[in-house]
């Protein structure tokens, strides 16, 4: 199973991680706090999208009835947001922004919100270390 759709799937919670955890560590280890904060904005955002329900809601609540998955489709959902974060921030969101994140999301997980721009790189090379290397036919 997709981890992202697995953490995001209703009634999924990691047995031992006490309150307040919203995600598994790692994802945004070493990243800046202003980029990991937006990311974890939208990981809360894209959670209700998906699942009806934001990631720290308490157990038995019920999705607000614009993001309720058994009466609303996806893209109903995606509109929804989009209209929320646009008054939330002020200024307009499209729908079609949210559905881009929320694919970037399903694919990536929390690390699909990172803006690009401060993403960790990896070595088009690879990592290796000093001899490690071999040359074939030694």
């Amino acid at each position: 199973m997709h981890l992202p759709t697995l953490m995001t799937a209703p009634g999924f919670e990691v047995v031992g991680s006490g309150a307040g955890r919203l995600l598994p560590p790692g994802p945004l280890d070493g990243l800046e706090a202003g980029p990991a904060e937006k990311a974890l904005w939208w990981h809360r955002h894209m959670t209700e999208v998906l699942t009806g329900l934001v990631p720290d809601a308490p157990a038995g609540t019920a999705p607000r009835l614009e993001y309720d998955p058994a009466s609303r489709t996806l893209a109903d959902r995606e509109a929804a947001k989009a209209a929320e974060l646009s008054a939330e921030l002020g200024h307009p969101v499209s729908r079609h922004t949210v559905r881009r994140r929320r694919q970037r999301y399903q694919k990536r997980g929390v690390l699909g919100m990172v803006d690009e721009r401060h993403a960790p790189r990896r070595s088009a090379r690879g990592r290796w270390t000093p001899g490690s290397w071999t040359s074939c036919g030694s």
